[in-house]
């Protein structure tokens, strides 16, 4: 994925995540859900919410949860 170690670290530091979440292991058989993008237009409440019901309901550990929610953001709303 990165070219060399230095890379992959500088990637790290730039996550908002402590090292416990980044390194918290994905379930062997996980599939992101599908769900609507969160572009800041709407409310984000609400978008949190469907995204929590959705993904608890796999029984996912809040870590995994942390590394996924990043994945529901678009446009404006990834910055």
């Amino acid at each position: 994925m990165f070219k060399d170690d230095d890379e992959y670290t500088a990637g790290l530091e730039r996550s908002p995540f402590v090292t416990e979440i980044l390194n918290g292991p994905l379930p062997a058989k996980f599939k992101m859900p599908p769900l609507d993008s969160y572009d800041g237009s709407t409310d984000l409440v609400d978008h949190l919410d469907h995204f929590c019901t959705h993904l608890s309901l796999q029984g996912l550990k809040d870590s995994v949860m942390c590394q996924c929610f990043p994945l529901t953001l678009k446009k404006d709303a990834r910055i």
